[in-house]
């Protein structure tokens, strides 16, 4: 009888107390399984878009590349650059600001001695 009643339980069409509260806590744990992954995807751009915002541009080019720095706001008055060359060669010159202006270089026909 015992065995008939466990099998009327599993496969009866109306659940019982115990098998809606076994569905609730699955719905539950599934919901709280989304929610922390949202969760850490949200930190996780932040965190990047942090991370980028707070990057310089100058820094931004790489390789070959000439930069002037200027005196203000006008860029008018340079005051100071720094030349990376197509061998990886460095140049500076004046003073650095947060005025600053750079081009990357072609190094289309340069054989670099190493």
């Amino acid at each position: 009888m015992l065995w008939l009643r466990m099998v009327r339980v599993v496969f009866s069409p109306l659940a019982g107390p115990i098998e809606k509260e076994e569905n609730q806590m699955k719905r539950l744990r599934g919901f709280l399984r989304v929610r922390n992954l949202l969760l850490c995807a949200i930190v996780l751009g932040a965190g990047v878009a942090l991370y980028v915002a707070t990057v310089p541009s100058t820094e931004a080019i790489a390789g070959p590349s000439a930069c002037t720095y200027y005196s203000s706001g006008t860029y008018k008055t340079a005051v100071g650059g720094r030349v990376v060359g197509c061998c990886g060669q460095i140049s500076t010159w004046g003073v650095t600001t947060k005025w600053v202006r750079c081009e990357r270089l072609n190094c289309l026909d340069v054989l670099c001695p190493n």
